[in-house]
């Protein structure tokens, strides 16, 4: 069953055939994680015009920030195939090791900002997408990718890129666990 989370708008109603990008406020929420991520790398990505697809595994954590075009992912989930389809707007994260396939559509290619970072306790039930409404994380993921690249204070890149980096999982967090519809809340 594909994920679609492109454009979700908190205060309109959910169809019964709409799936929610993140799990249901009326569930409790998991224990408390600290958030200590350490960040391996961020770089800007725009996929080719033509048709790829690419297998991915044994990567570190990711966070594709989508900036435009349409990502697409296959992965296997309890032994059935399950897809994620992300617009501008949404945020992807794949646990470490996750395999997947993904793939372009040569007439809106994807691209994003890809973050890598390896993360040593996440929540285990994470949503793969959420919609980033206030577009923060966009924001934190454009000041992490300007920080990688200023010569002028390389002393405070490691320290700056970490903080951004920790930033950007808590308003992913914020976004899949605390954001609550309007209509979920009264």
């Amino acid at each position: 069953m594909p994920l679609q989370c492109a454009n979700i708008k908190p205060d309109m109603p959910k169809s019964s055939e709409s799936k929610r990008p993140f799990p249901d406020p009326a569930k409790p929420m998991p224990p408390a994680h600290p958030i200590a991520a350490k960040l391996v790398n961020v770089h800007h990505f725009t996929a080719p015009a033509h048709h790829v697809m690419s297998r991915r595994k044994r990567e570190p954590a990711e966070l594709i920030v989508v900036l435009g075009g349409v990502y697409k992912a296959r992965y296997d989930a309890d032994r059935r195939q399950e897809s994620v389809t992300a617009l501008i707007g949404d945020v992807v994260y794949w646990p470490a090791m996750t395999e997947r396939l993904e793939e372009n559509e040569p007439q809106r290619p994807t691209r994003c900002i890809c973050i890598y970072f390896r993360w040593p306790a996440p929540p285990w039930d994470l949503p793969h997408a959420v919609h980033d409404r206030d577009h923060l994380i966009d924001l934190l993921a454009h000041r992490l990718l300007a920080v990688k690249t200023d010569p002028a204070h390389p002393d405070l890149v490691t320290p700056v890129s970490q903080a951004y980096l920790n930033a950007i999982l808590a308003e992913y967090l914020h976004q899949a666990y605390l954001s609550v519809d309007s209509l979920v809340s009264k």
